[in-house]
């Protein structure tokens, strides 16, 4: 369209372009001027701007107003304007960049109107866009980019691949690597890669991060979670990476819990690739280092499946290998437990339920089986043995017991030896270790009869300066051994088995001198006591026995370890001495050494001891004094009550008995009312003892005192555990009795069964205490001798 001059300017207009002639480069004259015309059409603004921006090219205000006035046209009239038109504009806007080449607003200006207006001009706009970053600052690039990567966004294909490229070479290092907040990072780029379809350098991306997982810690994702990504991605999209075998072997290494998914996946990448060695190998090494039982399990079925499959192709394409084929196969079926063991193993060299596992996979390979005990042995911590069902020691005695079973007696011997210099959990282990040496040794004759007790005299009489606990594990064991129990009891079983007379003098002292270090070590026990003076009774020392037994007595403070030893001390001294005033006085001693609630046994020996020697009623009167000893037990020894009581209830019973033989009345009756008197005895117990107070008045046939005995027990409880009494008085009145004795009875029955006002049966801690009782006033009856009888 051409425009006549007169057209453009008006005569309003003279003043401003007089002042423009006369001052061209000044850009107040142009904005005022414009300013002037802003209510004037399109054309007459952009004549003044296209004069004020070819006087002063270098103004970015007055491009920046002529642009902006550009926009607007192309705004109105976006869907009239042609081509031609359009390059035009451009090429307004590109004098526009060119003359200000270093505006960022011009710039975004013009950038902004092609991506509005122009996008299937990609090239233009592209090269549009990789002048823009050739002519800004770098600093500057940051404003441009987000409009770059929109427009990549836009187009997507081989073009927003080139420029998302571009822009990771722009991007800070740190940005990239995410420890920039809010910027780009690789998460972003390969994002937008693999929407583009772009693998190559998609894979490059994650082969860069795999490659240095520490330096890119700060991303979004765990390396294991791209390592994932990155194979997966390889999986869908096929292609050649240079550096696949390195990043699985270093991952494996370093993510030991993925073993098994990444042999997996591995496996699955070059069984796309067809390439059947690779698989086997993957597969091969993953049973191999797999640490799980289910990567084992899913890795072993695949392989087998594998394979199967992989025998039944060579069929059909070479024959001739079937059998090879047929053989591997059959030999990877046969040694899956002990790769499973292998496995187990990997998880836990210390564990030995899997050692011993392993040791029944081979118990019928003799070979293999000892080179298994030997890698045992030599793999095992022996501090930090896990086990639910094994001990250590054990290997080591299976290991010496193969050689003794085949009669090679010296490597039997000579493993035993090196055993003992192994450390051990608990001495316990070493203590069996030397008796499954002296058991072998002993079980032949290829050694000197004396070599078990050279073995063990080598090790129990060590002595040390300081004390110590068996159970201190900062001691190693062959220290600690000199303290076991277990080996001093076989030790000494060894040394009695040598003894076979009295003239063995020196043989039975070897055995009292093990004894005696079990004194010293404090680690001797009643039953060691015990069985140290029945040796040497076995062997006539009688005397020396019953020293054991009062050193004993004096070594253990416990009164129920002392009970324990005069149970034995005094049948033994009644069997073996005469001394009668000496035996006596040991009974005196023991039953003030020995507890209420245990000295029972003691008191009816003592008791027996009496009657035997004719003294019948010293018997009685030794079971009669100790009924103050349960008293004051009684008394003392609230937390043994029931103990105590009934051991003098079971006392009282025998002195009644007894009193009954000798037929002393008056001191029966004292004995058995004191007995029912006493407010310690259970219910159940009373009755017992109330019945044997009434059977023993019935023989005298004191019937009145029975009645008052009967009266006196059933009136105490309504419980049921009185209604033997009751039937007990029955039967007595139906044999003894008149038919005015039974009504009375059945009154009083009638009675006592009425409602009370206080409790009949009150309980202490230990049982039945007696109470008062308040009855209410009996109940008036019309005739109360007319009563119902059962006869």
């Amino acid at each position: 369209m051409i425009f006549k001059l007169e057209d453009l300017i008006q005569e309003g207009d003279i003043p401003y372009e007089e002042s423009i002639a006369k001052d061209p480069t000044n850009i107040t004259n142009w904005t005022t001027y414009l300013e002037f015309k802003s209510r004037s059409s399109f054309h007459n603004k952009a004549f003044i701007l296209h004069r004020a921006t070819s006087a002063i090219a270098d103004s970015e205000e007055l491009w920046q107003l002529y642009l902006d006035l550009l926009i607007e046209h192309i705004h109105d009239n976006l869907s009239v304007l042609t081509d031609r038109q359009y390059e035009h504009l451009n090429s307004v806007f590109n004098k526009a960049v060119q003359c200000c080449s270093a505006s960022v607003p011009l710039w975004k200006c013009y950038l902004e109107m092609l991506l509005e207006t122009q996008i299937p001009k990609v090239t233009y706009i592209r090269r549009t866009f990789n002048g823009c970053l050739r002519s800004l600052p770098l600093k500057a690039h940051g404003q441009v980019w987000p409009l770059y990567l929109s427009f990549a966004d836009r187009i997507g294909g081989m073009t927003a691949v080139k420029i998302y490229t571009k822009y990771v070479q722009y991007l800070d290092p740190s940005a990239l690597k995410g420890t920039k907040e809010g910027g780009t990072s690789f998460d972003d780029i390969i994002s937008k890669l693999t929407e583009f379809g772009e693998v190559d350098k998609t894979v490059g991306i994650y082969e860069q991060i795999l490659s240095h997982p520490d330096e890119y810690t700060t991303l979004g994702k765990s390396p294991v979670q791209y390592l994932f990504e990155y194979i997966d991605l390889l999986l869908h999209f096929p292609t050649e990476p240079l550096f696949f075998d390195k990043i699985i072997s270093d991952s494996i290494k370093s993510y030991p819990d993925q073993i098994g998914k990444l042999y997996l996946k591995s496996v699955e990448f070059f069984k796309q690739k067809h390439d059947v060695e690779k698989v086997r190998y993957y597969y091969d090494n993953g049973i191999k280092t797999c640490l799980t039982s289910q990567d084992f399990v899913a890795l072993y079925d695949e392989y087998t499946e594998f394979e199967e499959s992989e025998l039944a192709k060579v069929s059909k394409e070479d024959p001739t290998l079937v059998n090879f084929k047929l053989d591997k196969f059959e030999k990877l079926l046969d040694d899956r437990e002990i790769l499973f063991n292998d496995m187990k193993l990997r998880q836990n060299i210390h564990n030995l339920d899997v050692w011993f596992d392993r040791f029944d996979i081979y118990k019928n390979n003799l070979g293999k089986l000892l080179q298994t005990y030997t890698d045992a042995l030599k793999s095992i911590n022996p501090l930090k043995v896990v086990s639910t069902n094994h001990k250590l020691c054990e290997i080591w005695i299976q290991y010496a017991s193969i050689y003794s079973n085949n009669k090679d007696y010296k490597t039997a011997d000579f493993i035993y030896s090196k055993s003992i210099t192994s450390q051990f959990l608990h001495p316990d282990e070493l203590a069996e270790i030397y008796i499954q040496w002296c058991e072998m040794v002993l079980g032949t004759d290829q050694f000197p009869e004396t070599y078990a007790i050279e073995i063990l005299d080598s090790v129990m009489y060590r002595e040390y300066d300081e004390d110590f606990q068996y159970t201190d594990s900062t001691i190693t064991v062959q220290k600690r051994i000199v303290k076991s129990r277990k080996l001093w009891n076989f030790y000494i079983d060894l040394l009695e088995s040598f003894v076979e007379s009295p003239e063995q003098v020196e043989d039975i002292d070897k055995v009292g001198k093990a004894y005696e270090v079990l004194i010293s070590k404090k680690i001797i026990t009643v039953k060691d006591i015990l069985a140290y003076a029945n040796f040497l009774h076995t062997w006539k020392y009688h005397e020396r026995a019953w020293q054991i037994y009062e050193r004993g007595l004096q070594l253990f403070v416990d009164p129920e370890l002392k009970f324990e030893i005069w149970n034995v001390y005094l049948p033994d001294m009644i069997k073996h001495q005469g001394d009668t005033e000496r035996i006596q006085d040991l009974f005196e001693v023991s039953l003030k050494q020995v507890p209420a609630w245990l000295m029972n046994p003691i008191l009816v020996l003592y008791s027996q001891y009496e009657k035997d020697h004719s003294r019948i009623i010293n018997s009685i009167n030794i079971l009669i004094k100790s009924l103050k000893t349960f008293d004051k037990a009684q008394r003392e020894h609230t937390n043994r009550l029931t103990e105590i009581t009934t051991m003098k209830f079971e006392i009282v019973k025998i002195i009644l008995i007894k009193l009954i033989e000798i037929k002393d009345i008056n001191q029966f009756r004292q004995i058995a009312q004191d007995a029912i008197e006493d407010d310690y005895f259970a219910l159940q117990q009373f009755i017992q003892l109330a019945q044997i107070f009434i059977d023993f008045e019935i023989t005298q046939s004191e019937f009145n005192r029975v009645r008052e005995l009967y009266k006196y027990v059933c009136g105490l409880s309504t419980s049921d555990k009185v209604k033997v009494m009751w039937e007990s008085w029955e039967n007595f009145e139906l044999e003894y009795g008149n038919e005015t004795s039974f009504k009375d009875m059945l009154r009083y029955k009638r009675n006592v069964s009425a409602p009370i006002t206080a409790k009949v049966e009150v309980s202490n801690p230990m049982g039945f205490v007696k109470a008062t009782e308040e009855k209410k006033d009996e109940e008036e009856v019309e005739n109360p001798d007319e009563i119902d009888l059962d006869m």
